[in-house]
């Protein structure tokens, strides 16, 4: 998986689309839209962009942190809350690609997700 950077602060659903299904921040843009600038996009519109791709995906959610999370996957779109504001990231195996900040970490150096969009098949 390549790591894709997003443009500005509002492009991480878009970026981790991109690193996601190999194509370029710029192809993902013009199949879904540009977003306005300060909106981002959510996992509804992520999910129907990842099916339009050909991938069939599965949005799981955690109300209780203490609970395990009700699927296993190897390939994710997180949504992770960084000082207040959700921001997407890609699970990949056992790396996180955030495109914020331009990096490949652990998953152990990120916090725990609020909510998953699943990348179940190919």
């Amino acid at each position: 998986m390549r790591l894709i950077n997003q443009p500005n602060n509002y492009g991480c659903v878009l970026a981790s689309i991109a690193m996601v299904s190999g194509k370029t921040y710029t192809e993902i843009e013009y199949i879904y839209g540009k977003p306005a600038i300060g909106e981002g996009f959510n996992f509804t519109s992520a999910s129907y962009v990842l099916n339009y791709l050909g991938y069939y995906t599965r949005f799981v959610s955690r109300i209780n942190h203490k609970k395990q999370w009700p699927i296993n996957t190897n390939l994710a779109i997180w949504s992770i809350n960084i000082n207040g504001q959700n921001h997407a990231v890609v699970q990949n195996k056992d790396k996180i690609y955030d495109p914020a900040e331009n990096e490949i970490k652990t998953i152990n150096e990120y916090p725990e997700p609020n909510d998953m969009l699943c990348i179940i098949a190919l």
